[in-house]
């Protein structure tokens, strides 16, 4: 018997329908592959929230499987706590397509997390979104690594407030007890002084050699005296950064250095150098000091052969200062840039222990940095520092 047309129609619609249904149930299960492929949480909710899908990330994030959340309130489920009302992000999720921002959620064992939240509109009708699209990555951990940078940030801030506090004090106290020192000093070495020369060849030998252990004991000690104020000053008074010729600052240094390099022999030879931005007087402090230890630490019965050399880097002008002297074993490189820090007696090598440190302080306070390495002959030493470059 056959159909009717109506009947035909009728049967065209069911299956047209039926296929439909196929299709949006295959398109679903497709979307929740993929979904479950995210690590992040995913859900998909429709009107009030109610969840639809539920991801794999979701389970993961939250503790809740996919059969718990399936029908329930997103926000009830998780008791969130929004920045604004929910309302308010729904009206511009419905208005814009999308919203992003940071929740407070509970999880189902109860533990509050940190969600950094990406919505997105799925369907809106009438103003309102129908279907949204949450992704939901929990920040909690990412937070308090940032709180904990945070707070060691403060820590550091307050250490250093403090540390430099206490170098303001420490050189305010060098300079005023090295500065008070010296007038007793010459208390006591001018009456000395004046026994030794009033009664030299009336004492007997004993008594003169006391009196030249006093002498040289004074000199000594105004000797150091003099190295800590000029190392406190380098922290008091920051000097004037200027352009400064780096060649005539050695030419001087050169000639205030001239008897001892007549009495050495010494060959010193000068390269090139170049402007820098340095306080001038400190600069000369610098080159003073490396090449009075380059003349003062010499091989026995070498004359001392020095060279003075500068490099351009970029906006950093490279300096050394090399010897053929007794060099410096590696474990005591670092060492030597201390206060106080000697590697030979008084007898072998006279000074204070001050130099270096001096030189080390100065060029850190402009911003650069010093060390010392093998001379490239083999022989001998390297010491070398960094100044900005000069401009213009």
């Amino acid at each position: 018997m056959a159909r009717s047309p109506r009947s035909l129609e009728r049967g065209r619609l069911a299956e047209l329908g039926l296929r439909r249904v196929q299709q949006a149930e295959e398109l679903l299960a497709r979307q929740a592959f993929l979904f479950d492929l995210v690590l992040d949480a995913v859900i998909v909710s429709g009107p009030r929230h109610v969840v639809i899908t539920w991801n794999h990330g979701a389970e993961l994030t939250y503790g809740y499987s996919a059969d718990e959340a399936l029908g329930r309130s997103v926000p009830e489920l998780l008791d969130t706590r929004f920045p604004v009302a929910l309302e308010a992000i729904d009206a511009q999720v419905a208005e814009t397509g999308s919203w992003q921002g940071e929740l407070v959620q509970r999880r189902k064992n109860g533990e509050l997390i940190m969600i950094a939240g990406s919505w997105v509109a799925g369907l809106v009708r009438a103003g309102h979104p129908l279907v949204t699209v949450e992704t939901n990555r929990d920040v909690t951990e990412d937070k308090q690594v940032l709180e904990l940078l945070a707070d060691r940030s403060r820590e550091l801030e307050k250490t250093n407030i403090e540390l430099a506090r206490s170098n303001e004090e420490l050189e305010q106290f060098a300079y005023v007890a090295s500065h008070d020192l010296s007038e007793p000093l010459r208390a006591i070495a001018g009456p000395i002084s004046l026994v030794a020369r009033r009664y030299q060849g009336q004492l007997d030998p004993e008594s003169e050699q006391f009196i030249a252990y006093a002498v040289d004991g004074c000199e000594r000690m105004q000797s150091l005296i003099d190295g800590l104020l000029a190392f406190s000053r380098v922290g008091r008074v920051e000097g004037s950064v200027e352009p400064v010729d780096s060649g005539a600052v050695v030419t001087a240094v050169l000639a205030s250095l001239a008897p001892h390099i007549g009495e050495t022999r010494a060959d010193v030879d000068v390269g090139r150098l170049p402007c820098v931005m340095a306080d001038p007087e400190q600069l000369f402090l610098v080159f003073q000091n490396l090449l009075t230890n380059a003349l003062k630490f010499a091989s026995v019965g070498v004359a001392p052969k020095i060279s003075v050399e500068a490099t351009l880097d970029g906006d950093q002008c490279h300096f050394s200062v090399t010897d053929n002297g007794i060099g410096i074993e590696p474990r005591h490189r670092d060492q030597i840039f201390g206060m106080f820090k000697r590697l030979h007696t008084r007898s072998e090598y006279p000074g204070t222990g001050i130099g270096l440190a001096l030189v080390k302080k100065i060029v850190e306070r402009h911003g650069g940095i010093v060390g010392v390495e093998d001379a490239p002959e083999g022989t001998g030493s390297r010491f070398w520092f960094t100044l900005p470059a000069g401009r213009g």
